[in-house]
């Protein structure tokens, strides 16, 4: 794998967000148009409301799945690029790697890195503790940034 395959993989599922701000965006101010149309048909058990809730978590629902690439990520650098054998917890990853010569990333990024970590769980996990919520874009700036010391190549 490569840094920039990384960097990618990232790109496309902020892309797809950007995506799905956009439609549901259009559903939300097409919903009273479209009525007793053919496509209302299409919209099953679908209210507005739905759409307007969906539209106000998706960037936490992506959160999860770049959080969910990021760490494949990680583990893949872990196995390809390091030579482990062992899947540790993601937040020993993010540490272990970011102390791991030649990648010194430094405390500054790793704690970024481990912040949006903390905010996933929180989002996901009722029993977390409570952290500085974070905006999509911080999140994918503190990930870029720790992608940016792993080696260009793996």
């Amino acid at each position: 794998m490569t840094q920039h395959d990384c960097h990618q993989r990232i790109r496309r599922i902020r892309n797809e967000l950007s995506a799905s701000h956009y439609a549901l965006g259009r559903a939300d101010v097409m919903w009273d148009p479209e009525a007793g149309t053919n496509i209302a048909n299409h919209r099953g058990d679908v209210t507005l409301n739905e759409i307007r809730r969906a539209k106000g978590n998706l960037d936490h629902t992506f959160l999860l799945r770049i959080f969910a690439e990021f760490e494949g990520i990680l583990l893949d650098y872990w196995h390809a690029g390091l030579g482990r054998r062992t899947s540790p917890k993601v937040s020993v990853l993010i540490t272990r790697i970011a102390s791991i010569p030649p990648v010194p990333i430094s405390d500054n990024h790793r704690n970024g890195v481990h912040h949006v970590r903390e905010f996933r769980n929180m989002l996901i996990h009722a029993q977390s503790e409570p952290v500085e919520p974070l905006t999509i874009d911080q999140c994918l700036n503190r990930i870029g940034k720790y992608l940016a010391y792993l080696p260009q190549k793996w």
